[in-house]
């Protein structure tokens, strides 16, 4: 499994950074930031917003190097209660070396949990390998897994990556589609893109941010 967390991402309201204002005049108002951004269970909680989804446009598996390199599309995601944007592509690599990738997958999940201590809150990406038999190595998936992004399968030679239900992120409805991916007899939903508008979007990163 590889983790990684972008360097740059903004995490809306951060717990202890609240605007904070005089006490006692008009002005006096301390955010509860968990509780504003329980509001957000009005668009769904652990869904996301817009983008992240792997860009199968940047595929690039090397045998040689024993590399597999991709981008997660920016986007946002509302996640564990918490608005969360990646403002910039995040490019991924992954050493092959040693894994088994015939008839096999990897599982893009976003990583995060609201905490509510100083310098805790950073949403990370999670590459988790996926056998042909559906289990990961060491029953990889945590708590903290809660959206999962997307799915990239391999072939039967192991060399040609191609990413499952690519029209799953335009879709505005489940049935129909074949959207779940099951690992260690668990089956995950892969999101599609959320029903809120851009406009609405903008308006809860002004608002929050």
């Amino acid at each position: 499994m590889a983790t990684v967390t972008p360097a740059t991402q903004s995490v809306h309201l951060d717990p202890f950074n609240g605007r904070l204002f005089e006490f006692n005049n008009s002005d006096s108002r301390i955010y509860l930031t968990h509780t504003i951004n329980s509001l957000l269970d009005i668009y769904g909680n652990n869904t996301i917003v817009e983008g992240l989804n792997p860009d199968s446009t940047t595929f690039n598996y090397n045998s040689t190097l024993n590399t597999f390199i991709f981008n997660i599309i920016q986007g946002s995601c509302v996640i564990d209660n918490t608005l969360v944007s990646i403002p910039a592509d995040e490019p991924i690599s992954i050493n092959t070396a040693g894994i088994n990738l015939i008839n096999s997958s990897f599982a893009i999940f976003a990583n995060f949990e609201y905490l509510q201590q100083f310098g805790g809150n950073k949403l990370a990406f999670d590459i988790i390998w996926v056998g042909s038999n559906g289990n990961t190595a060491n029953n990889d998936v945590t708590s903290r897994d809660r959206i999962l992004l997307g799915v990239i399968d391999f072939d039967s030679v192991g060399s040609n990556p191609t990413l499952k239900n690519a029209n799953a992120y335009d879709i505005t409805t489940l049935s129909g589609n074949q959207t779940t991916f099951t690992i260690d007899g668990t089956a995950h939903v892969i999101y599609p893109r959320s029903k809120i508008s851009d406009n609405l979007a903008r308006i809860l990163l002004d608002t929050f941010y």
